[in-house]
């Protein structure tokens, strides 16, 4: 809506001490930085637009001469087998062309150190690197992030090379997005959870950029990726309850985890079907063309009723009644996931409420079963129904069902080894997180309790893998100090 605001932008950006280092001084930048000048104090909307343009032609250019560089740099390191731009014996994972003149044998002639040594040295101190990483992923998060279906993902695993291209400009582009939102929760570097999230993020962004398009490298890097992040979601919400206590409402703090959480799904999807596919005798990766309801969820029933043993001593009976379709094209992980968090709770609030009245804990097999899950739907979408007589939900408690920071067990400490000793405990973002893998990919999940008998939960899918992924937009400068999830989409 004002080109001009983030055309300011982009100028504080290009005078900052660590931007365009080798070309900084150059008659282009200068050029351009007048020219920004003149048309913040005209205030014009195409004059600024065309300086604009000028801006990205001389920002190409100064890419040009630093692919130039760089080129110059790694050829004589190429052939004396040295790192780029390092000195013999210098640290390990030093990023080429970062480093001093590597330095001559002994013996060589003046003419051949010469001729050794490249046409210019990059020279930039740690502040710099720091600088120029934080303008590349303000640059990055300034993109929109492409929403995708099941079925242009299908399309895309057919071609492997359509895949990575896919993969490696969408990853840098979502991972900047989030690193951006934890910088707009205000005192986060204060938060030891927050500021953790914030260098695990920007440390992948980084590794992102130094993979070279490789794509053996990057299967590796995608590997440590999501070796890293995988406890993102326990320390963003630990962060975010502890922002929560500094005045942090529960309102912006679920939407934040909202907008945060379904963007990741997003990335842990790419990520995952890339490297499933990487594996021989792979073709459809973790996405199931026809993935089977009733065998997903009978598993989902066995493993929660496994843990419900484990924590309470016993469990009570699944019944599952399928009156639906066969398959549907989906991710059984995400299925899996959805079922087993809601298959989880209703057992325990049965049990409990069990104990509670004073009856018998084991169910024979002529007994009613307590938890029972009905499968239906038509050519279009999917619903599974899923009703317990555990007591129900107080009414004081509905309109927080779905909020991350609430729970109906004790909470877990995300530091402390209570989550391995107490399966049935949650961080509070079991529902919550639930929904979200529904939405996702165009479903939903209700819940509807009678208090005092027990609860339905009626979860919708998808059936046509048509339905596009909800992403927002990119950062916008005129919302820096929002929240809100989906006021850009």
């Amino acid at each position: 809506e004002a080109p001009w605001l983030k055309l300011l932008f982009l100028h504080l950006v290009a005078w900052s001490p660590g931007c365009f280092p080798l070309c900084r001084q150059t008659a282009a930048v200068s050029a351009m930085r007048g020219a920004v000048l003149v048309g913040l104090r005209r205030g014009s909307r195409s004059f600024c637009m065309q300086r604009q343009k000028a801006w990205m032609t001389a920002m190409e250019q100064a890419a040009v001469r630093r692919a130039a560089t760089q080129r110059a740099l790694k050829e004589p390191a190429e052939a004396n087998g040295t790192t780029p731009g390092s000195p013999t014996g210098s640290p390990p994972g030093s990023p080429p062309g970062f480093g001093t003149t590597p330095s001559s044998p002994a013996g060589e002639s003046e003419h051949s150190k010469t001729a050794a040594k490249p046409a210019m040295v990059a020279r930039i101190n740690k502040e710099r690197l720091k600088a120029l990483l934080n303008a590349q992923i303000t640059e990055k998060a300034l993109q929109e992030p492409t929403p995708f279906t099941l079925r242009q993902i299908l399309k895309s695993s057919q071609d492997p090379d359509s895949l990575f291209t896919l993969i490696h400009r969408e990853l840098p582009v979502r991972f900047a997005l989030r690193i951006k939102w934890v910088e707009n929760i205000n005192g986060w570097e204060q938060n030891k959870y927050l500021k953790n999230i914030h260098r695990v993020y920007t440390q992948s962004f980084r590794d992102l950029g130094m993979s070279q398009f490789v794509k053996t490298d990057y299967r590796k890097v995608l590997g440590t990726i999501k070796r890293r992040h995988s406890f993102v979601v326990t320390n963003l919400v630990a962060g975010v309850r502890q922002a929560k206590e500094e005045g942090f409402s529960e309102e912006m703090a679920n939407q934040f985890l909202d907008r945060f959480f379904t963007c990741r799904i997003g990335t842990e999807m790419l990520s995952s079907q890339y490297l499933a596919l990487a594996r021989p005798g792979q073709n459809d990766g973790i996405i199931a063309r026809e993935c089977i309801p009733m065998d997903v969820i009978a598993s989902a029933a066995e493993d929660a009723v496994h843990i419900c043993k484990r924590a309470k001593g016993g469990a009570p009976p699944v019944d599952i009644i399928n009156v639906g379709p066969e398959h549907l094209p989906f991710i059984p992980q995400y299925l899996h996931y959805i079922m087993f968090e809601i298959l989880k709770n209703s057992l325990r609030a049965v049990y409990d409420q069990t104990q509670r009245q004073g009856r018998k804990t084991e169910w024979g097999k002529d007994d009613p079963a307590p938890v029972t899950v009905t499968i239906s739907g038509d050519e279009n979408s999917l619903a599974i129904r899923l009703s317990d007589r555990g007591g129900g939900i107080p009414e004081q408690h509905m309109d927080r069902l779905f909020s991350y920071l609430f729970t109906t067990a004790d909470a877990v400490d995300p530091d402390s080894n209570e989550a391995d000793e107490s399966p049935m405990a949650g961080f509070g973002c079991g529902l919550p997180l639930s929904r979200a893998y529904a939405k996702y990919l165009g479903g939903n999940l209700y819940l509807e309790s009678c208090y005092g008998h027990g609860t339905d939960v009626y979860l919708y899918l998808n059936r046509t893998g048509t339905a596009s992924e909800k992403v927002p937009k990119g950062f916008n400068l005129r919302h820096e100090t929002s929240i809100s999830p989906w006021d850009d989409v």
